[in-house]
């Protein structure tokens, strides 16, 4: 299946019984529906129950010095991983000890083991369902700080975290999951990490606020606020609004720090959680964000590009997958990502990285000196890119 093929069942996907994630009504014009942000209430600002709305304070943007001259890096595959048989549409990596974790929208099994090593499988494990051990869609992989042989994987339609451990003797024993926590929230959430002793998300949650911090039982615990890619004064439509404002989360290993780069439109924001300041700015390369309401709803128009698919980070470094590839007809084969820009965690621009591989789903090892990529075209691989060690 090719990525044109995928993205346009992904236009189509069931979300939940009975809804769908997308609905596309003209060849150029794709209609957003609201199925897919999980809205608590039928009003706008009505999240009240997922706690209190902090608004962070602004701190000066980087100056214009922070966004040279770029001169793209070049990157060459180092290596794929997997077979034919191993993938249909990756939406998560993690290195986890000697291995290699997968999430895969398509594939029951969802989750994949690989060997880190040699790079070859060696087992799946969690069927498609609702029961124990079992998952829908999983967005989220983390290993555990201080637990090489150990996993947290947030599945975000079953909204639960799943605790997961693995053989530590590097065998080929399955992958145990050890424990389940429920979520008791009806919101989407995209993106989640550890945060003090709960968890901090990010979701199609609009203007309204970022960042959602939950307590360790996944209970909504206080909203932050910082500047939104559109605001309401700019668009007049909630469901458009929430999915102009998409973003994906990546935060420093310690807590301490975040950043949120949106998807649909050039917009950054690096957040010092720790004194509760945020800098919004753009990113190096501009984009044109195109979109407009009309009576059967909110939807992208063809000229529509779009800026960052992806995130990752490190102590050091932030590293965002940018496309800046246009929304074109989903019928069409589509433009994949083949650009990381990487970023200090105060916003500072650092250098451009060039894939000579189309990409989504980036992951960088703890010590900056590795990428990992799934490569939908010609034929599903995990990709592997060697860092350099100047970044």
């Amino acid at each position: 299946m090719t990525y044109s093929e995928v993205r346009a069942w992904l236009l189509c996907r069931p979300h939940e019984k009975g809804r769908l994630l997308w609905r596309s009504t003209a060849a150029t014009f794709v209609v957003v529906s609201s199925a897919c942000v999980g809205e608590p209430r039928q009003v706008a600002d009505a999240f009240a129950y997922l706690g209190p709305l902090d608004s962070l304070e602004a701190e000066q943007s980087p100056p214009t010095s922070t966004l040279p001259q770029l001169a793209p890096r070049d990157l060459v595959l180092r290596r794929t991983i997997g077979t034919d048989e191993s993938f249909g549409f990756v939406s998560d990596i993690e290195p986890v000890g000697g291995y290699l974790l997968t999430s895969d929208q398509l594939m029951d099994p969802k989750l994949t083991v690989f060997d880190l090593s040699s790079g070859a499988p060696l087992y799946r494990f969690g069927h498609d369902g609702q029961g124990p051990g079992e998952f829908r869609y999983v967005v989220g992989i983390r290993g555990l700080p201080g637990q090489p042989a150990a996993a947290r994987v947030y599945d975000t339609l079953n909204r639960r975290i799943n605790w997961i451990e693995f053989p530590e003797d590097g065998g080929k024993v399955g992958a145990t999951v050890r424990r389940e926590l429920p979520f008791r929230l009806d919101v989407y959430i995209e993106s989640l990490t550890e945060f003090g002793e709960g968890y901090l998300s990010s979701g199609f949650w609009g203007p309204s606020f970022s960042l959602l911090e939950l307590d360790s039982a996944g209970v909504g615990r206080s909203r932050r606020w910082t500047p939104p890619a559109v605001s309401r004064g700019e668009l007049d439509h909630e469901d458009g609004l929430r999915h102009v404002n998409k973003n994906h989360l990546a935060v420093h290993p310690d807590g301490s720090r975040a950043m949120l780069l949106y998807q649909e439109v050039n917009h950054v924001v690096a957040v010092d959680l720790s004194e509760g300041r945020y800098r919004a700015f753009r990113g190096p390369r501009e984009t044109t964000p195109a979109f407009e309401v009309r009576p059967e709803g909110f939807g992208f128009l063809p000229e529509h590009v779009q800026s960052y698919f992806g995130a990752d980070a490190t102590e050091q470094y932030v590293y965002g997958l940018f496309c800046g590839c246009e929304w074109g007809d989903p019928e069409v084969r589509q433009t994949l990502p083949t650009t990381v820009h990487v970023f200090r965690w105060d916003g500072t621009f650092v250098t451009e990285l060039q894939l000579d591989r189309g990409a989504i789903t980036i992951e960088v090892q703890a010590d900056d000196s590795r990428l990992w990529a799934f490569v939908p075209e010609p034929v599903p691989r995990v990709g592997e890119w060697l860092l350099p060690p100047d970044l």
